[in-house]
């Protein structure tokens, strides 16, 4: 006789429980040809480098920006671009800078060769321009370089090639990347398809910093619950009387889910990739984005003008005071918190999938009762409270307030079509944003009684 006939026990698994929304991990995307596939998961560059890729490409150089943080990631994925323009910039030195007595010196960098023409007792914009073409060329880098009388202009000679430039004085020259976006596959499209094998990422980081690019990902972007950090060499961006540069674009936009950072090696270090993999480590809305020192970034010397002219388009930059490299200010185009968004969106998924859990938990249903709609309430206050402890201070803890707090309606009050639709409708919460302290005034007096 088997002990089934007389006693039958059975036990029911209650441990399978939604996949949570990843928002530690970031999506580089990058043109290359190593792989066909449009994604791929990498948790080391020597992962990258056996694959075929170069230290200096662009995919890696983003990277190792990402991996040289501490903390950081445990891995990237990297989305692959199918195809993209030809890589344009332009160097625009300043004619209200130029030095009438000469022995000015204009310093160009090219894919990490040094240049500097030395203005002679009569200078011109275009005597610099021309003799910096001269100079460029003498590289025999795989770009065509074009003067005119106030600009240089230097093309990669191939999509597969694209080129790192900054001019050492951004003072003296302005540099713009007026690389265009693909028409027929631009970099929407890309992400798209990145996001049909391996949606599991939250920041996209962008290797291809134009205008065009920023600006057409970003659209996309602020319709995902997803966000973008890039960074941008474009000197407009610190003009106050240009509107049309791609932070102001940004702006008008009124955008939320993209942050940019102004930064005169924007592609050349990706100070936004080391940005990303600085803060998505930690907790969303955890953090603030400001006063971070990113390992492996030079600090980019902005006048206290330049500096206002960011701040009042709502840009970001990486700057140095007493010694410190550090960014400020971790805000978006549309005047928010980049860790208000990065936090509410945690907060929103953990929700979604915490009153998942709980219809998924219960052992045959929630009853539509005064105590099955509390098990809901519980839910979603289990994920303020979360948020809501000292070491995370996404919300404010105060039972004083009280804040959290959670509001389930009673079932009598709900209506019977609401009933027998199975819905329980108007459950809300309140809770206070804890915020984060950027600058501070102190002032005092003293007296010898």
């Amino acid at each position: 006789m088997s002990l089934d006939s007389l006693f039958n026990v059975t036990i029911a698994r209650s441990t399978t429980f939604p996949t949570r929304v990843s928002f530690g991990v970031p999506l580089i995307m990058a043109y290359h040809t190593e792989w066909a596939e449009r994604s791929k998961e990498y948790y080391s560059i020597d992962e990258m480098i056996t694959d075929g890729f170069a230290l200096t490409d662009e995919a890696v150089r983003a990277a190792t920006a990402v991996f040289a943080q501490n903390p950081r990631p445990p891995k990237i994925v990297l989305g692959r671009e199918a195809d993209r323009k030809v890589m344009v910039q332009v160097l625009s030195p300043i004619a209200g800078k130029l030095k009438a007595a000469g022995g000015q010196d204009y310093t160009v960098t090219l894919n990490g060769h040094a240049v500097t023409y030395t203005t002679d007792v009569t200078p011109l914009i275009s005597e610099v321009c021309s003799n910096l073409k001269t100079l460029l060329d003498a590289l025999t880098e795989a770009v065509t370089i074009v003067a005119t009388a106030t600009t240089v202009t230097i093309t990669a000679n191939a999509v597969a090639t694209p080129f790192t430039i900054f001019a050492a004085d951004p003072d003296l020259i302005d540099l713009e990347n007026t690389t265009t976006n693909d028409a027929a596959h631009g970099i929407v499209e890309d992400i798209m398809a990145v996001r049909v094998e391996n949606d599991d990422w939250y920041c996209v980081i962008l290797t291809n910093n134009s205008k065009a690019a920023i600006e057409d990902a970003a659209l996309y972007i602020e319709t995902l619950k997803k966000t973008m950090i890039v960074s941008c060499a474009d000197d407009e961006i610190y003009d106050p009387l240009v509107t049309t540069d791609i932070l102001s674009l940004l702006v008008t936009a009124g955008y939320t889910r993209t942050m940019l950072m102004y930064h005169h090696k924007a592609g050349i270090q990706y100070p936004c990739a080391a940005w990303v993999g600085k803060g998505l480590p930690q907790d969303p809305g955890s953090i603030t984005w400001a006063y971070k020192t990113l390992a492996g970034i030079d600090y980019t010397y902005l006048t206290p003008a330049k500096r206002t002219a960011i701040e009042a388009k709502y840009g970001n930059y990486y700057t140095v005071e007493a010694g410190r490299n550090f960014t400020f200010s971790g805000i978006v185009p549309a005047n928010e918190w980049f860790d208000v968004i990065h936090g509410l969106d945690w907060a929103m998924a953990r929700m979604q999938e915490a009153i998942f859990g709980a219809v998924m938990a219960a052992t045959k249903k929630i009853p539509y009762t005064d105590s099955g709609a509390a098990i809901i309430g519980n839910a979603v206050m289990g994920v303020l409270k979360e948020g809501s402890n000292p070491n995370w201070a996404l919300f404010v803890d105060d039972p004083t307030i009280p804040t959290p707090n959670v509001i389930v309606p009673l079932v009598s009050t709900i209506s019977d079509v609401d009933k027998a639709a199975r819905l329980l409708p108007d459950v809300t919460f309140t809770a206070l944003l804890a915020g984060a302290i950027h600058k501070v005034e102190v002032s005092g007096t003293v007296s010898y009684s």
